[in-house]
Formats: C-alpha cells, structure tokens, sequence
C-alpha cells in the first residue's frame, strides 16, 4: 500500500440507484447478450457486467466513463455476493476498508473497470479467428492459478 493510498479519504455518500456505462459502449453488452455465438447469451446483463468488471480489472486500466452515462442496471440487480465482489475491488484498489463508506467511489471504480473490460471481452468474443470460451475460460484458470500459487 503506497502513502498515497493510505493518505485518501473518502466521504460518506451512498452509491447511485443505477450502474452506468459508456453510451458508445452499451451496444457491445447488448451484442454479447443477444448474439447466439456469444458465450454470454441470453445471460443476465448483471451477470456480464460483473464480468467485465473483473476482466477489466485483470487485464486493463480504469477507464473514466463521459458525463453522460447510460444508465443500465439497478443497483437492486446485484445480490448481496456481487455487491461484496465490487465492494472488494474497492478495498483492493484502494489499500483500505475506509473506501466501503463511500458508495460512489466503490462504484465507480467498478464501473471504470468494466468500462475497459467491456471492450476486451468483446474483441475476444467476436474475434472470428479464435474459440472465444475456450480463450475466455483459460484465461480465468490461469488468472485463479496466478493468484493461489
């Protein structure tokens, strides 16, 4: 944890009622969801936001959504479980708990990720040269590999 990390505060706000992405960026879910070759289909939309968030988290940089949000889950979407999967993100990315009394910023953070994930995990689905779940799920065992060695 970096000075920087343990000097930030964080004001006690709650999280947005709805989770935002990237207007440009709303087609690529819609696609993943609706195409029948995706591995995504007819998934849940909270289900493949999740994942682009931890796609993103893996694989990329935050990325800072415009101002002009479109607005596509609830956040009554998320169960508990998921809830704390974000919520852990945060922690992670922040260096301390002191982040879970900020709700903006725990979703924000997610929503920065996903907004990077989304663009990779749809370049892999719909790259026709490769076998988008079997490059999906070999990513995720070597990730969970990586991470209990």
């Amino acid at each position: 944890m970096s000075d920087t990390q343990q000097q930030q505060e964080f004001e006690k706000t709650d999280p947005s009622r709805e989770i935002g992405v990237d207007p440009e960026k709303h087609p690529l879910y819609k696609e993943l969801e609706n195409n029948p070759n995706s591995p995504f289909y007819e998934e849940e939309l909270v289900d493949i936001w999740l994942f682009t968030v931890g796609y993103g988290r893996q694989h990329s940089e935050r990325e800072p959504l415009p101002g002009n949000k479109k607005w596509m889950l609830r956040m009554t979407s998320l169960d508990d479980d998921e809830e704390w999967i974000v919520k852990s993100i945060a922690i992670e990315e922040t260096g301390t708990t002191d982040v879970l009394q900020d709700g903006k910023q725990i979703f924000t953070i997610a929503q920065e990720y996903a907004n990077s994930g989304i663009e990779l995990v749809h370049e892999e689905v719909t790259d026709t040269d490769s076998d988008s779940i079997s490059e999906l799920t070999s990513d995720v065992v070597r990730t969970h590999r990586s991470q209990n060695e």
